[in-house]
């Protein structure tokens, strides 16, 4: 799994050196403009989180994620409780 998660990353991060912005960088993230000008950056709008939307898609990763972890604590205790009726019989 490391080995593909770093395949992924590595692929991925090839695959994005080609990609152009779609807006160019402000002054203000690029440090152009005049001496001892300083902007602030715009604010982030964070009201999104708040929509049905988001919401609902945020509580389905949730459940994915737990529906994959809980099994991996029962895999195991299943494996000592197989491998004791094997070497039972």
């Amino acid at each position: 799994m490391i080995t593909l998660g770093l395949i992924f990353g590595i692929t991925g991060a090839i695959a994005a050196l080609p990609i152009k912005r779609r807006v160019p960088l402000s002054s203000y993230a690029t440090g152009a403009g005049q001496q001892g000008e300083r902007r602030r950056p715009g604010r982030t709008d964070w009201s999104f989180l708040g929509r049905r939307p988001m919401v609902a898609g945020s509580v389905v990763v949730l459940l994915t994620g737990m529906g994959i972890f809980i099994p991996t604590l029962w895999i195991p205790s299943q494996h000592r409780d197989l491998a004791a009726l094997e070497h039972e019989g």
